[in-house]
């Protein structure tokens, strides 16, 4: 009985071995401290995490990475993994920023930016070519009442438009190619 959650583990991580064809990226994935306090299941995240880094790296698909309330742990685990095809979620530190950018990395902001000037402000210093946008659905409206859909990353879009005063189409063309380079997606644009 004791190895069964094991078990599951790793024949999930063999299903997506065996679909690699059709799979574009691993995650979301990461260390969440936020609601788990115990050590022993703290541990359990960040080996789950080095289990799906191992197979992203083995199948070289990128991972979108989680972390909440874990960011040094995030970040050990990530650099001394050395993988660079991470895509970390709603990041949220503008004073890792720099490190996130230096080790290769991707992050992404959501709606959150109609909340928060710290969001806003990685918005507007991130490199526009390591930025992507989420919208977290259906988490995190614009608004606080009412339902956050796939179509609000327009308005997060022309939010980041206008956080750096920059042409709108400019930004969303950009935004479209960061994701398309990133998880190597057979689209036009």
């Amino acid at each position: 009985m004791g190895d069964f959650p094991l078990q599951v583990i790793e024949e999930y991580l063999n299903s997506i071995a065996r679909h690699r064809d059709s799979i574009v990226g691993i995650g979301e994935t990461g260390l969440d401290y936020h609601w788990v306090k115990d050590e022993k299941l703290r541990k359990l995240q960040r080996d789950l995490l080095i289990k799906h880094l191992e197979l992203a790296k083995r199948l070289d698909l990128p991972v979108v990475i989680h972390s909440r309330d874990a960011t040094e742990d995030t970040f050990d685990i990530l650099e001394s993994f050395g993988y660079k095809r991470i895509h970390w979620h709603m990041f949220g530190y503008h004073d890792q920023l720099k490190r996130a950018i230096d080790n290769g990395w991707y992050i992404s902001v959501n709606a959150i930016l109609f909340r928060s000037k710290r969001y806003r402000k990685i918005a507007r210093d991130a490199p526009i070519d390591r930025l992507m946008v989420e919208t977290d659905a259906p988490w995190l409206l614009v608004i606080r009442e009412g339902r956050n859909e796939p179509s609000t990353i327009v308005d997060i879009a022309r939010m980041i438009a206008s956080i750096r005063k920059t042409d709108f189409e400019e930004i969303w063309l950009q935004l479209g190619l960061n994701a398309k380079k990133f998880y190597n997606l057979p689209v036009e644009l």
